[in-house]
């Protein structure tokens, strides 16, 4: 005589066994619409836009827009204007940036410009939690238009991802 074995619970099992084998903590992109759009269009104007990634209502990055006007870094050539991106991450997050800075002209850190299909993990990639980390900068001299190399590694670019490093506590999110 042959055992008989029950089929039901084989059949609630194997596709557990399947979302356990592939589900992985991951951070799912979505596309908000409208999307937010932030300008400086006067000689001095300073915003500011605040992004909450887990929605616990607490920022954890801080986007913001400069535009000034002064003598710095034109010299004998007068005034001029700067236009700057800044990002500064809040509460222990981090930026994936590039391992190079602004050179002579403008030290400091420069969040890389991602495509839509790079790896954001943990790996030997370079995390920074400074703040006012530039994703671009420019400098427009008026009188000899002086217009030192562009900074930033975000500038004239379209449809690219920043890398964050979300740290809530004892839990680490990339994204």
């Amino acid at each position: 005589m042959k055992p008989i074995i029950n089929r039901k619970p084989f059949a609630f099992i194997i596709p557990i066994i399947f979302f356990f084998s592939f589900a992985h903590a991951q951070i799912v992109y979505s596309d908000v619409e409208p999307d937010s759009t932030v300008r400086c269009g006067s000689a001095f104007c300073y915003k500011t836009f605040n992004l909450d990634l887990n929605n616990d209502s607490i920022n954890d990055f801080v986007f913001q827009t400069e535009t000034g006007s002064g003598t710095l870094l034109c010299g004998d050539c007068g005034r001029g204007n700067t236009h700057s991106v800044i990002v500064s991450p809040t509460n222990g997050s981090q930026i994936l940036v590039s391992p190079t800075n602004g050179g002579e002209i403008l030290k400091g850190t420069y969040p890389i410009a991602l495509d839509s299909l790079a790896v954001i993990d943990s790996s030997d990639k370079k995390w920074s939690s400074l703040s006012d980390q530039r994703l671009g900068y420019v400098l427009y001299c008026y009188a000899c238009g002086l217009r030192p190399p562009l900074l930033g590694n975000w500038i004239n670019k379209t449809d690219k991802y920043l890398g964050f490093k979300l740290i809530t506590g004892a839990d680490i999110y990339y994204g």
